[in-house]
């Protein structure tokens, strides 16, 4: 795996404005992704983890946003693109898998129509026989074993489960650099999510891809991840690979996550983390966790990054 990033977030802010005023979604977000590596974005609802999915593939309403910093794909800054600019990036370079494969896939058009637009768009040169049986292939490497019927199938013809290897399918087809993930196979049951994890590890391996998972699954998290970045409130308040967070979490926030993760030993359910995520149009001076942390102290106005150890970065003044 290489060591620099192919993918990188640098100091991104997001405004969008709103009748009450201008919400401060994101707040200086750092973040990076090697080559073939898988990270994982976590935080509770509410955090600003699909936002910062959906600034990574352009998907935000340009008119009513104001964004700062630099997002970073393969040397190119995705900030500075024009919609024409994105068409020879999104679905070629970096790719998306939804949290609802019933939604994300067009109910009018069969898996196969669908399958070989995204084709086509990533290899113009391509013909339309030759996508089909890219398409195809595609298919079998998520193990459908029927994938002539898949494509001359509706997605409403088709199972949650059917429908999640399709996603797959379609994000990997033209063998991105980047795939971001989110929530993949939430809105199924647990023994489709497991294999569509599974699917993602084996076919992201296969193409060299990075991955960047977002979820507030951490259970999910602890065996897909290899580094975890830890958000709250639009802001990055801690990153480390996997073992070292779930083994030695430093920041408050991390700490409480950890604690809310229900397990099945028999004892009572565990307590939730007391408070809400702040308002975006008036959010705390500083630590935006400190009103709900029971540590809370006057130089939380102004924490610092810690490094720990190696690798392990929190933004805490404990």
């Amino acid at each position: 795996m290489s060591t620099d990033p192919v993918f990188s977030i640098e100091n991104l802010h997001l405004r969008i404005r709103q009748f009450e005023g201008e919400a401060h979604i994101l707040n200086g977000v750092n973040l990076h992704l090697r080559a073939g590596e898988r990270v994982a974005l976590v935080g509770e609802s509410g955090c600003g983890k699909s936002s910062t999915a959906m600034m990574s593939l352009g998907l935000m309403e340009a008119r009513s946003m104001r964004a700062e910093g630099r997002i970073i794909l393969d040397g190119t800054d995705l900030l500075s693109l024009r919609r024409r600019g994105w068409q020879g990036v999104r679905g070629r370079q970096i790719s998306m898998i939804f949290q609802d494969p019933g939604a994300a896939l067009n109910p009018v058009f069969t898996v196969g129509d669908q399958l070989v637009t995204a084709i086509r768009r990533g290899n113009p040169s391509k013909s339309r026989s030759d996508a089909q049986g890219l398409a195809t292939d595609g298919l079998r490497q998520v193990h459908i074993n029927d994938p002539e019927r898949v494509m001359s199938s509706y997605p409403f013809q088709l199972s949650g489960g059917l429908n999640q290897r399709v996603l797959i399918t379609m994000a990997l087809i033209n063998r991105p650099k980047v795939v971001v993930a989110d929530e993949p196979g939430s809105a199924l049951d647990v023994t489709v999510q497991e294999q569509t994890l599974r699917l993602m590890t084996e076919l992201c391996a296969d193409v060299d891809a990075a991955v960047l998972l977002i979820s507030h699954n951490l259970g999910v998290v602890r065996r897909f991840a290899q580094r975890i970045y830890v958000m709250y409130s639009g802001t990055i308040v801690e990153e480390a690979d996997t073992a070292t967070l779930f083994s030695a979490p430093r920041h408050p926030y991390t700490k409480a996550l950890l604690a809310a993760v229900p397990r099945l030993t028999g004892e009572r359910l565990p307590e939730p983390i007391p408070g809400r995520v702040p308002d975006y149009t008036d959010p705390p001076v500083g630590c935006r966790f400190r009103p709900r942390c029971p540590h809370q102290r006057s130089e939380c106005v102004d924490p610092p990054f810690a490094e720990p150890a190696p690798g392990h970065r929190v933004r805490c003044v404990l």
